[in-house]
């Protein structure tokens, strides 16, 4: 008996002496979750899943709503590639390309999409059971659910496991209905 309670204890203190971000099945190798960061009285909050992400800034303390923008984005090569799909500062960004360097080290993202803001803090892994990108296909409508065709015009919400954003937009014409 003494054998095996010298060695659990051994195994316990061997385990919790390793920093959990060294732990390999801890270490976060992929930006899909919610993420923070501070500018003065401003969040700012980024969330990406299923290749979609949204930005936006506010000031809580003011209950001030700053600005918001998003769309696709890959991943590749300490790089970060976004396809601007709505921005509530300017239309003239919708359909544009942003290209950031970025890294990542455990649970900080290092990377500047031109608002000052460099170091971020993860929020969440976004592995929650309804995480995602959803898109808005259908409406009810006197008792009846009716389909909404795939068009510029969409609907969509992103969860990630602790955030969310929904957002209204229309890819053509470049406009931004709501969130």
């Amino acid at each position: 008996i003494s054998e095996f309670v010298a060695l659990v204890l051994i195994t316990g203190i061997t385990v919790n002496s390793i920093d959990p971000s060294q732990r390999g099945f801890f270490v976060q190798t992929s930006v899909i979750g919610a993420w923070n960061a501070k500018s003065g009285s401003n969040d700012h909050v980024l969330v990406y899943q299923d290749g979609y992400f949204s930005y936006s800034i506010y000031d809580k303390a003011n209950k001030k709503f700053i600005r918001t923008w998003g769309g696709t984005y890959t991943e590749s090569g300490g790089q970060m590639h976004a396809n601007v799909e709505f921005d509530t500062e300017s239309k003239d960004n919708v359909g544009g390309h942003k290209h950031f360097a970025a890294a990542l080290s455990g649970n900080t993202l290092k990377f500047d999409a031109g608002t000052g803001v460099n170091s971020w803090t993860r929020i969440d892994d976004g592995n929650a059971n309804l995480a995602g990108n959803w898109r808005i296909t259908g409406r009810m409508r006197d008792g009846t659910m009716q389909p909404i065709e795939n068009s510029a015009r969409k609907t969509l919400k992103i969860l990630s496991s602790t955030r969310f954003q929904w957002m209204a937009i229309n890819t053509e014409t470049k406009e931004f209905f709501g969130t």
